[in-house]
């Protein structure tokens, strides 16, 4: 129970105030200055509904990122396990492949011997000197026209350009299988420009161009390269289509 001292200061409290009121209420100024500290007030309470509202919304919206993210980091991890589990199944496959091509050999034949090739984008065998050894086509390099096609040319020049060609057509194609979850924008626009280079010739075999040569060779673009590419094309190891402004290199 309150006590009188406590009861007389509450009441004196109310006495000042509704005597404040009354001074107020006879004086226009002040009852103008309330007016619009009310007005303020009421302002500020929309303002805070406003900004209670907005607060909700935003945890609402955060609570969805977080459930996205969730599911994005599920999935991520979903797709690695696969990878992991397609690469052991691919080792396992070359593994068998690999074991196959050695006992399918020719006797007296030790997988050193074997010239090594890239895998579905390579040039033929190396051109030879030897009378009775041919190409699949039939021509020999000895019997290639000298004077004009071949001139000062070795057979070490032709066959080391030859390494430099399969070099960069295996880059070139390295790029083209790249996957998508590792292709950068470098990357992706490196194989638009290759898509776009392609024709209905082009199409069901692989082929280089003097860019590829540039970006990917150590060779100069020079008389005595496309001396080697005149050769190569009549040997029947490559085929050139034109278009677009651009030479292109098939391997046949």
């Amino acid at each position: 129970m309150n006590s009188i001292e406590e009861i007389k200061d509450e009441f004196e409290s109310k006495i000042k105030a509704i005597t404040v009121h009354r001074i107020i209420r006879n004086d226009a100024y002040l009852q103008c200055l309330a007016g619009g500290i009310l007005q303020d007030l009421e302002c500020l309470e929309v303002t805070l509904q406003k900004m209670e509202m907005e607060i909700e919304r935003k945890v609402k919206l955060i609570k969805k990122q977080e459930d996205l993210m969730e599911m994005t980091s599920k999935i991520k991890e979903l797709y690695n396990h696969n990878n992991n589990n397609n690469n052991n199944n691919n080792e396992s496959t070359a593994s068998s492949s690999a074991l196959t091509t050695s006992s399918s050999l020719p006797n007296g034949t030790t997988p050193t011997q074997i010239k090594k090739r890239f895998v579905n984008y390579d040039y033929d065998d190396y051109l030879n000197t030897q009378e009775d050894d041919e190409d699949e086509n039939g021509s020999k390099f000895t019997k290639l026209p000298k004077k004009y096609m071949i001139g000062r040319l070795s057979v070490e020049k032709i066959n080391n350009t030859i390494d430099t060609l399969n070099q960069v057509c295996g880059c070139k194609y390295d790029i083209l299988i790249t996957h998508k979850s590792k292709q950068t924008d470098k990357i992706r626009n490196a194989i638009r420009e290759y898509k776009n280079e392609e024709n209905g010739e082009t199409k069901g075999f692989n082929f280089i161009t003097e860019n590829d040569i540039k970006q990917f060779g150590q060779i100069k673009i020079d008389k005595s390269l496309f001396s080697i590419l005149t050769i190569l094309r009549h040997c029947g190891r490559i085929r050139e289509v034109r278009g677009g402004n651009l030479v292109r290199y098939l391997i046949t």
